[in-house]
């Protein structure tokens, strides 16, 4: 990632692509700046701006793709309309 200013509403990041609107994104995880934030629109503009000041080199880190859960749930509602459980769905005897 490229050096980013506090108040920021966008990261310039390397792997620009990888990243779609709806994607959770945590920026330098496990460091003191540590900040979670949401895609707003590809390709990297965020939904709020940055707490905090972020430098060359920081990670950003994709907490769950949002294309990834949209064909997740595409798949699960075939299922569900056959009265079909969902792929990994747990249910209870009773």
């Amino acid at each position: 990632m490229a050096p980013s200013e506090r108040g920021a509403t966008s990261l310039h990041v390397k792997a620009a692509g990888a990243f779609h609107e709806g994607d959770r994104v945590r920026i330098n995880p496990g460091g003191a700046t540590e900040e979670d934030n949401v895609v707003a629109r590809a390709p990297c503009v965020l939904a709020t701006p940055l707490r905090h000041m972020h430098g060359l080199g920081e990670a950003v880190l994709l907490l769950n793709p949002a294309a990834a859960a949209a064909a997740a749930a595409a798949e699960a509602a075939p299922r569900a309309a056959a009265g079909r459980p969902a792929e990994g769905a747990r249910a209870g005897l009773g």
